[in-house]
């Protein structure tokens, strides 16, 4: 496999895990806004609040609920993470091995992202489906979680 071949499969394969950057943005401006009590623009340490349970991931490795995370309970929530990260994997590669050998070719990669992108089914890329929407995230025809970023319709990025 070429280096071009090595690249296109690598860029897919990572890509899919990848989420949206465009939200990142949006959701930190949101936090600023709810924690910044005086508006002054910033977070001072008693405006400052830690994230809940459910978005915290100390609180969510504390296993026991006893308060206070053990290198033990870190370790098991990275396992449990890598093992779900892993069948992510599998499962993305098995979807692009289309004739099921064992490899991804270029051809493969090429097609299961055109086939991602064409929202409608119906063998061809529109305008539409080439931008990214505005969402960006969770978006079929977005190509961001294949890696295609924002394309034009030379296949280049605008």
């Amino acid at each position: 496999m070429n280096f071009s071949s090595r690249y296109l499969l690598g860029l897919a394969l990572i890509s899919l895990t990848l989420p949206a950057l465009a939200e990142g943005g949006k959701r930190q401006q949101r936090l600023l806004e709810r924690l910044d009590t005086n508006k002054d623009g910033t977070i001072s340490l008693e405006e400052f609040q830690p994230p809940s349970k459910r978005q915290n991931p100390m609180a969510k490795a504390d296993s026991n609920n006893d308060g206070a995370v053990t290198l033990e309970e870190l370790q098991a929530m990275r396992a449990a993470r890598m093992a779900q990260h892993e069948a992510q994997m599998v499962e993305r590669f098995t979807m692009m091995d289309s004739n099921g050998d064992g490899a991804v070719t270029q051809e493969e990669a090429r097609q299961t992202m055109f086939n991602h992108m064409d929202v409608n089914q119906d063998g061809q890329l529109s305008a539409a489906e080439l931008r990214r929407p505005k969402g960006g995230k969770g978006h079929k025809n977005s190509g961001d979680d294949m890696g295609l970023g924002r394309m034009g319709p030379d296949g280049d990025d605008d």
